[in-house]
C-alpha cells in the first residue's frame, strides 16, 4: 500500500481536492485506491475525488451516532454530510465548465470528431 503525494501526477490531483494526507503514519486512501477512482472517472482527477469524498462519507456514515449521557454529548452526524456537500461541489464545478473547455480533449486536431467539424464548418461557408 502506498502514498503519493508527488506534484503534477493525477494521484496528487486528487489528493489536493480531498482532505486525505499523511495523519499518525496513515493516509485514508492508499495510491491504489486512488488509481481505482481515477479509473472509475474516465482519468479526471477532480471527479474521481468526488468519487473518492463519496466513498469515505459512506464509510464514515455506517459508524456515525449521536450519544447523550447526561451533560455528555456526541454527536458525529455531520461528518458524512460535509464530507458530500464537498463531492457536491467538485461535480458541480465540472458540470459548470464551459462546453468547449470539456469538448476540447475529445474533439481536437487528429481527433476523428476534428475532421467532421472541419467538414461541417466548411458546408456552412464559415471557412474562408
Amino acid at each position: 500500500m502506498s502514498y503519493t503525494d508527488v506534484a503534477g501526477t493525477d494521484i496528487a490531483s486528487v489528493r489536493a481536492n480531498i482532505p486525505d494526507h499523511i495523519v499518525d503514519d496513515a493516509a485514508h486512501f492508499t495510491d491504489e485506491d486512488l488509481t481505482v477512482f481515477l479509473a472509475q472517472s474516465g482519468g479526471d482527477p477532480v471527479l474521481a475525488a468526488a468519487v473518492a469524498l463519496e466513498t469515505w462519507a459512506t464509510t464514515i456514515a455506517m459508524g456515525e451516532h449521536n450519544i447523550t449521557l447526561g451533560d455528555y454529548r456526541e454527536d458525529t452526524k455531520g461528518r458524512s454530510a460535509a464530507l458530500l456537500a464537498r463531492a457536491k461541489a467538485l461535480r458541480e464545478g465540472i458540470s459548470s465548465a464551459p462546453a468547449f473547455a470539456i469538448a476540447q480533449g475529445h474533439a481536437g486536431p487528429g481527433s476523428p470528431q476534428w475532421d467532421t467539424i472541419v467538414v461541417n464548418r466548411a458546408l456552412r461557408g464559415e471557412l474562408g
